[in-house]
C-alpha cells in the first residue's frame, strides 16, 4: 500500500482531497499534516510515495516546503495553488521537480497527476536502485584491481595469476572477492 502525505491548512480540504484520492486508487492510504514546521520535522521519518500540498498553509505558503521535499527525499510532489498564481509559481518551482496544479481541480486532472508522479516517483527509484548496484560494483572493481597490483608487486604474479588466486581465494574461504582483496591490502599495507 502505498502511502500520500497530504498537507493543508484544514481538515475539511484534507477529508476531500483524500475522498479524491480514494475515489481513484484504493490501494492508498492518506496521512494529514497541517504546516510545513511539522513537514519538515516528520518528512524523514515515513517513506512516502506521494506529497500533495494544498496551498497555501498554515504557517507558509508551500512553494518553498515543495522545493525542499523535492530536494530532499526525491518524493514526488503535487503543489496545488490557485489559478491566478499558476504560472509564476510553476515557474519557480519546476527545477526542482514539483509539479503544480492549478484550482480548482477536476477528479480527473487530479487522478492523472497522480498517475503520472507515482509512475515518475517508482521510475527514480529503481534508477537510484540500479545505480547504487552500479557504485558498488566499481567500487568491488576498484579494490579488487588494487589488490592485484599488491599481488603483482609483492608477489611477483601476473595480472591473470593475481586475478586467478583472488578468486581461489574467495571460493576457498567463502568469501566474497572484496573481502579478500581487502584482506590481501591490509595484509600487505602492514609490510
Amino acid at each position: 500500500m502505498e502511502q500520500v502525505l497530504i498537507i493543508t491548512a484544514t481538515e475539511k480540504s484534507y477529508h476531500a482531497l483524500t475522498k479524491a484520492i480514494c475515489s481513484c486508487y484504493s490501494k492508498i492510504s492518506s496521512v494529514w499534516l497541517s504546516n510545513g514546521k511539522d513537514v519538515r520535522r516528520k518528512i524523514s521519518e515515513t517513506d512516502y510515495s506521494l506529497v500533495i500540498i494544498n496551498a497555501p498553509l498554515a504557517d507558509e505558503f508551500g512553494a518553498e516546503l515543495a522545493q525542499f521535499i523535492a530536494e530532499q527525499s526525491g518524493i514526488g510532489v503535487l503543489l496545488l495553488v490557485k489559478s491566478d498564481i499558476f504560472e509564476d509559481v510553476s515557474d519557480s518551482v519546476i527545477d526542482d521537480g514539483v509539479i503544480v496544479l492549478p484550482k480548482p481541480l477536476s477528479p480527473v486532472r487530479l487522478s492523472l497527476s497522480i498517475r503520472h508522479t507515482l509512475a515518475i516517483y517508482r521510475k527514480l527509484n529503481s534508477l537510484k536502485a540500479e545505480n547504487r548496484k552500479i557504485r558498488i560494483g566499481l567500487d568491488d572493481l576498484r579494490i579488487i584491481n588494487r589488490a592485484k597490483c599488491v599481488l603483482i608487486e609483492c608477489c611477483k604474479m601476473t595480472e591473470p595469476e593475481a586475478h586467478a588466486y583472488i578468486e581461489k581465494r574467495a571460493m576457498d574461504t567463502r568469501q566474497t572477492k572484496r573481502d579478500v582483496a581487502n584482506e590481501l591490502i591490509g595484509i600487505h599495507s602492514k609490510e
